[in-house]
């Protein structure tokens, strides 16, 4: 548990290490382990604050931008935050759309949160969220951020800053979700 939420640990980036072998201590120089020595780093995983699990009306006003007319002035979404086994899914069912976010810092009530899509060939968006849940709203800031690409190459940025409002509709933090396999 780190500041009353659930945390998982995952280990990453595993590769086979054969210099590790030779380090062995062994009374029997000829002896080889059965199995290859592995080497990896454990990555603490973060999960959001309970009570920003479940449906949010989520209201954006436009702070700054370098690209006007891509980002509208003011915006309004519907979130739903759940905990899908390991990961958290953000869904829109407004335009359908859904991801999973990545928990960059809890503190208490507070949480950053980065959001992607797939990168593809003609653009790659990036979104970093900064809340503070107060009972049954939140205040915060989203960073959004619009790579566009041609025959490869990045070609320009847009980049766009909004000052968040939410008011919870429904929900709490439900049990974990598993998927079926």
């Amino acid at each position: 548990m780190i500041n009353g939420n659930t945390a998982f640990a995952q280990v990453s980036d595993i590769e086979y290490s054969p210099s590790l072998e030779e380090e062995m201590p062994s009374s029997n120089k000829d002896f080889k382990p059965l199995r290859p020595v592995l080497t990896g780093r454990i990555a603490e995983e973060q999960f959001l604050p309970d009570e920003l699990y479940g449906t949010w009306q989520v209201n954006g006003t436009l702070v700054s931008t370098n690209a006007p007319n891509t980002f509208k002035q003011k915006t309004a979404d519907i979130w739903l935050l759940q905990q899908v086994e390991n990961k958290i899914r953000l869904a829109n069912p407004n335009n359908y759309s859904e991801t999973y976010i990545t928990v960059n810092e809890v503190d208490n009530n507070r949480a950053t949160f980065t959001c992607s899509t797939k990168p593809n060939r003609k653009y790659d968006q990036m979104e970093q969220v900064t809340i503070e849940v107060n009972g049954d709203n939140f205040a915060g800031y989203s960073n959004m951020r619009l790579k566009y690409f041609k025959a490869g190459k990045l070609i320009r940025i847009e980049q766009a800053l909004f000052k968040l409002h939410g008011q919870k509709l429904s929900g709490s933090k439900p049990p974990v979700f598993e998927l079926n396999r």
